[in-house]
């Protein structure tokens, strides 16, 4: 639950993964909850696995340019990722960047 609520603050930002629809299902012996994602048709990890050198300067620059941004923005709204990694950075079929996985993210808190 604590995802759900965290990603519904990011709704406006085209640097996380969108959350379409919330499913609960009740049939089971305890109650499920399904997340239904933006599709984004790469994951960073399986693209940087799959090349034999280092990635273009150019893009590198652009991939942490988007890391950075979207870092700012959890941060402007007091929210810690704590899993960012190349297997939660997806890029959708425009080749924008995506940060996913917000199972571990926390509200900051301080005192």
């Amino acid at each position: 639950m604590r995802e759900i609520s965290l990603l519904r603050q990011l709704v406006n930002h085209e640097q996380f993964v969108r959350l379409l629809d919330i499913l609960e299902d009740d049939s089971g012996p305890s109650k499920t909850i399904h997340c239904i994602f933006e599709f984004c048709e790469k994951v960073l990890a399986n693209e940087l696995n799959k090349r034999d050198r280092a990635l273009p300067e150019d893009k590198a620059r652009r991939i942490i340019k988007d890391l950075l941004v979207a870092v700012d923005v959890l941060h402007g709204k007091m929210i810690m990722h704590r899993d960012i990694k190349p297997d939660n950075i997806l890029i959708d079929s425009n080749g924008k960047l995506k940060l996913a996985d917000f199972g571990l993210a926390k509200k900051a808190s301080f005192f």
